[in-house]
Parts: C-alpha cells; sequence; structure tokens
C-alpha cells in the first residue's frame, strides 16, 4: 500500500448519499415513504430534540461545547470527513485513521508529507446559491486564523501561514503545506467543524462592514455554510429551527425539518421523550437512561466513545503545585465506584489523553492510579501534609451527570485525608472562570475532537495553549512531542509512537491532569428513529438520522 497507505487508501472518489424520512412533534416518522438512495427525501414533518442549552452563537470559529459544536457540524460541511463504519446493533461509528471526501472529490499527500492537495467536486452549491470553489477553501482558512479564535489556535498546530501554507493551484484545487510531518493532524483537523468547515466566502464577504470586516455579527445570527441545513429561526434560550439544505453535496437529508428545544430539566427531558413529544433527549444521566432502557419505544445508544471525565489541577498554586500532591489526589478518586454506581457501568477505564484507537497509545503510565487512600495518605505525609489538605473542585453545572461525580469523589477523598469543597457554577461563568486560570481544581466532561498524537499531546500542555488550565510546561515533554513530529517522515510510524510514549510517561508521572473514565453517548431516542453515529465531536450529525421503518 505503500509508505503513508494508512491515509491514502481513501483518495478515490466516494459520493454518500443518507436518505431520511420525516415525523411530528407528536408522532412518530412514517413508515409508508419510499426510500431514496439518492439523498433526495420526501419527509416534511418536524424531527424535534430536547437539549439542556441552544448555541450561544452560530459563529463557528469558537464552537466550544455540545451544543456549540452540534450546531456547527450540522450547518457546515468540511472537505473530507472520518469515514463511517458499521459498529453493530443498529449503530455507526467512525474509523479514526482513515478519511472519505465531502466537499472534496479526492485528496492526494505528497510522498514526503509535507503537502496535501485537495480538488473539490464542482457545482456544489451553498444554501444560498453560491458555488464552492477554491477561494472558499482559502477564506475560510484566512477567517479561521484571523480572528483571534479557539479555531485560529487549533488551527496553528499546522498552519503558521495562511498566505505561505493554504494555496490556490486553479479554481477547484487547493494545496496545503505543513512544516512538520502532521499531514495526519492535518486531516484529521479538516475532517471536523471546528477547523474544517468551508464557508460560503461570497456570502459572508456581502455581509461584512468597516466595523465587522469578517462577518461575524451576521455569522452569530446565521448559516453560512455548505452543509446539510440552514438556520431558519434562532431564538437563544428557546429553540433553534432547521430546514434541510436541497443542495447539499451528499444529497439532501430527509428530515426536511428538525426543531431543537431548550429544556434545561433533565427528568422534563426524559417526561418528553417517553411521552413522544420529542424524539431525540441529549445530555442525560446514565441514570436516566437506565429508567428509560426498557420501554420498547425508547433506544439507547451504546457505543465506546472519547467522551471522557478529567479533573485539571492548577499546578501554579498550592497545594497542587507539588507534584505529591497530584499523585496523592489521583490515587484519592473512586474510580470503581463512578464507573459503576454513577455511569452504571456505560463507561470504560481511561489511561492519559491519548485515544486508545492511535499509535503510539501507552496506558502502563497511568495503570498505577487506581482508589487507594492509604496510598495517598502517604504520598500527602511525604509533601508534608500528614494532616491532609482542604481543596475546592469547581464543576459545570450544565452536566447532570458530573454533580454526582463531584459527591462521590467528594466521599472517597475524605477517606484519604482530602477534604473537598465543592462549587458549581453554570455553563458561562464555568468556561470563564476555567480559561481566567482562577480555578484550583476542576470537574469536566469534554473530548478531544481531533485524535492524532501530535494533537493531543499539545493540546492541554502546550506552552501557548489558551486550553493550558492546570498551568503545567514541561520542556522535557515538549521536545519530545515536537521530535516526534519533525524527526520522522509519518506521524503514526513505529519511530514517531516512541516519542509519543516518552511524553506519556512524563504526563504519568507529573500528572496536570487525572483522567477518570470514557462515558458512552448521553442521549436516548424514540425507536422510530434510527441513524446515530458515534463522531468524535461527540455530537449528532442530523443528515445521518432515517425512521427506522427505511
Amino acid at each position: 500500500m505503500g509508505k503513508r497507505g494508512v491515509i491514502r487508501a481513501v483518495t478515490v472518489l466516494l459520493a454518500v448519499s443518507v436518505i431520511m424520512t420525516a415525523c411530528s412533534s407528536k408522532s412518530e416518522p412514517s413508515s409508508n415513504t419510499s426510500s431514496n438512495s439518492g439523498g433526495s427525501g420526501s419527509g416534511t414533518s418536524s424531527l424535534v430534540i430536547a437539549t439542556p442549552s441552544l448555541p450561544s452563537s452560530l459563529e463557528v470559529e469558537n464552537a466550544i461545547g455540545y451544543e456549540n459544536q452540534e450546531a456547527a457540524l450540522n450547518m457546515h460541511a468540511t472537505l473530507i470527513r472520518n469515514t463511517y463504519v458499521d459498529k453493530g446493533e443498529g449503530l455507526k461509528g467512525q474509523e479514526v485513521t482513515s478519511f472519505e471526501p465531502v466537499l472534496a472529490e479526492s485528496y492526494e499527500v505528497s510522498e514526503d508529507g509535507l503537502s496535501v492537495t485537495f480538488r473539490l467536486k464542482q457545482g456544489v452549491l451553498s444554501p444560498d446559491g453560491n458555488e464552492l470553489n477554491a477561494d472558499d477553501v482559502i477564506y475560510s482558512m484566512k477567517r479561521k486564523m484571523g480572528t483571534g479564535s479557539t479555531a485560529g489556535f487549533i488551527g496553528g498546530f499546522v498552519i503558521s501561514d495562511v498566505d505561505q501554507q493554504v494555496l490556490k493551484i486553479d479554481e477547484y484545487t487547493v494545496q496545503f503545506k505543513l512544516n512538520k510531518n502532521t499531514d495526519y493532524t492535518l486531516l484529521s483537523m479538516l475532517s471536523n467543524s471546528h477547523l474544517g468547515s468551508i464557508y460560503d466566502s461570497d456570502l459572508l464577504l456581502s455581509k461584512k462592514t468597516d466595523d465587522d470586516p469578517w462577518s461575524l455579527e451576521y455569522a452569530s445570527k446565521n448559516s453560512y455554510g455548505f452543509g446539510p441545513y440552514k438556520v431558519v429561526e434562532y431564538k437563544p434560550g428557546q429553540q433553534l429551527v432547521w430546514e434541510s439544505n436541497e443542495n447539499y453535496v451528499l444529497g439532501e437529508p430527509y428530515y426536511k425539518r428538525i426543531v431543537v428545544k431548550e429544556v434545561k430539566d433533565t427528568s422534563t427531558r426524559v417526561s418528553l421523550l417517553r411521552g413522544g413529544d420529542v424524539q431525540i433527549a441529549t445530555q442525560l444521566r446514565p441514570r436516566d437512561q437506565e429508567a428509560l432502557k426498557d420501554d420498547p419505544n425508547i433506544t439507547i445508544p451504546a457505543i465506546d466513545t472519547n467522551m471522557h471525565i478529567f479533573i485539571p489541577l492548577n499546578t501554579s498554586v498550592a497545594p497542587f503545585d507539588n507534584q505529591l500532591v497530584r499523585q496523592a489526589m489521583a490515587y484519592a478518586i473512586p474510580y470503581d465506584r463512578i464507573q459503576s454506581q454513577v455511569y452504571l457501568n456505560r463507561s470504560a477505564s481511561m489511561s492519559g489523553p491519548m485515544f486508545p484507537d492511535i499509535p503510539g497509545y501507552d496506558s502502563t503510565p497511568f495503570e498505577q492510579y487506581t482508589y487507594d487512600p492509604a496510598k495517598a495518605k502517604e504520598l500527602l505525609a511525604e509533601a508534608g501534609f500528614a494532616n491532609g489538605i482542604t481543596v475546592k473542585m469547581t464543576y459545570n453545572t450544565s452536566y447532570a451527570d458530573l454533580k454526582e461525580v463531584a459527591n462521590m469523589i467528594k466521599t472517597g477523598a475524605s477517606e484519604a485525608g482530602i477534604t473537598i469543597e465543592l462549587q458549581e457554577m453554570p455553563a458561562s461563568s464555568y468556561a470563564q472562570a476555567k480559561s481566567s486560570g482562577s480555578l484550583q481544581m476542576m470537574l469536566d466532561r469534554d473530548y478531544s475532537i481531533v485524535l492524532s498524537p501530535y494533537y493531543l499531546l499539545l493540546l492541554f500542555f502546550n506552552d501557548t495553549s489558551p486550553l493550558n488550565w492546570s498551568k503545567w510546561v514541561n520542556q522535557s515533554y515538549l521536545d519530545a512531542v515536537n521530535t516526534g513530529a519533525t524527526s520522522t517522515n509519518n506521524e503514526l510510524s513505529e519511530e514517531a509512537q516512541q516519542y509519543w510514549k516518552e511524553a506519556q510517561q512524563i504526563l504519568g508521572s507529573e500528572l496536570p491532569f487525572i483522567w477518570v473514565n470514557y462515558v458512552q453517548p448521553l442521549q436516548a431516542m424514540r425507536s422510530s428513529v434510527t441513524g446515530f453515529a458515534f463522531r468524535t465531536d461527540n455530537v449528532i450529525a442530523y443528515e445521518l438520522l432515517k425512521p427506522a421503518a427505511e
């Protein structure tokens, strides 16, 4: 297959059409709607989704959090995406080291791994009727890198100068040039909406002003991509209404209208789902899913994901500026209790930031940290805290499961001589406090959309990262990661893997974060709706949904 076969094997033309049908807000999808494998559906009714919060903005540049990521995915399209594969039980997942074209017709990685060339499909139209071309790709990258956004930070892993690195070859061909052998990271990033979404530049340029050259104000309230859906109503705090894009490159989705309603109370979302008033409920607790599992009208997706519970420790202030205290904290987490009692075993053990499916994953540095209160006390005494410590742990109240996890950690840690004071914060306040570096200890549930070693190992621990909530910087660690990306010709090679493992060894000893466990999807849906797929962004791709009868 060749040196780069693992990511070049899918440079063939692929056209994927997804068929969907409709359901009303109170009834199940019609079972007598004919299937159309060309992707041109005929459904007209609404599919209704209940979620705890709506996007804070439709501006994708700073799309952080479940609701923002889901909106970004469904109104935008990318050049490529991770290949969907059958995971059994009617579920699909993504193969994270394989890619298939979407807006691109094909792509090719150079032999030295330092450039990737994309050939665009011709005749692709946005919902506003503007044709996709190379200028849209270049504009999109300039906008991401030029607005001071989180998308720009993420893109900075592989792109430092758009003018020099994103080149227009012709009207329908674009080439990305790299300074390191991180072509797998680039492809992974371009497969996901945060960096990879391509904008309708004609539309956004028509909306710019002298004070707003990137049309950020317009984009905060409107659609501006080439994705499967367009926004027709956006009422923050109430509902977001989508209509299908008849011009969508992979075929118009079957569900023509999707209504996303904000329903903050978890039990209310469950009741609406059980009664058929909504067809999908998101951000549930495992105990809610357990209560629903015997209802023949409800489906609970059971599939492993990269969504995880983790605990950033602020290493810039006492007591977590002490490595021994951080290690003691890791021994004070009741991991098994959390998995069995909070997540009801809808979870899996987790060892470090690397995803197990990625070459170079090494769990051994982290396997030692099991629940061991005696070991935790021993380490605290060695660190000079023989009488124990008192710390504050803050968490986001939008995630109902985290309150249960927090209380279980508090109880478990008390047996190790660690007193934990819990602090709840709503999503907006929590995000601001976390970014400011003012929190001592955080409990969070998140995921890394891009599952490349280079990205995963630098995302939270880069000296320039706005996501370095632990304030931990270690030069030996950074040297290992950067050497893996510069001294090898393939970041998935055995040679590169040795550097990824070296970095994980350092991380396992220093412990700026504590990784608790992976969790399965926290959604539930009416059995009349199928097509749920695990994606690395952990959100729902509306275009894949279809009625069970089909």
